[in-house]
């Protein structure tokens, strides 16, 4: 959710919709960190308008679940399933928003699968993602 500026985020921290352990990003940044490591955010006592010159376009993610982004979770058995019975096809990747990994695996079956070889690599990919991946292509994790 966002992008917010340091005021809003310490409006929400007062309000109780986020806290101090929630995770926040800006470009440039290379993970999420803690809200409480935000520079300003503990200082202010009232909501300040002016934006963080050094943090523009903050976001941050909730983990709670009941705070929820507009954004729609998906579910890690579904995505397990579609990687089970549709993975050569890349269904699964579809569905948690990688476009770009379910492009390539749907194009490598139809245009190559006939090789079995491309068909076993792809295969073993799909099994690794099913298995790893806990999270889709926001960044939210699976539910």
């Amino acid at each position: 959710m966002g992008p917010y500026d340091i005021g809003q985020i310490t409006q929400m921290l007062q309000s109780g919709i986020l806290e101090k352990h929630d995770l926040y990003w800006h470009e440039g940044m290379l993970d999420w960190a803690p809200i409480a490591a935000l520079d300003g955010v503990q200082k202010r006592q009232e909501p300040s308008r002016i934006t963080h010159p050094q943090e523009p376009n903050l976001h941050f993610a909730n983990q709670s679940p009941q705070y929820s982004s507009t954004m729609p979770r998906k579910s890690r058995v579904a995505y397990v399933l579609l990687g089970i019975f549709l993975g050569g096809l890349g269904i699964h990747n579809f569905y948690a928003g990688y476009t770009g990994k379910g492009a390539t695996q749907i194009l490598i079956t139809i245009f190559l699968g006939w090789l079995l070889v491309p068909l076993a690599i792809v295969g073993i990919w799909v099994l690794i993602e099913i298995i790893s991946e806990t999270k889709d292509a926001n960044g939210l994790p699976f539910i």
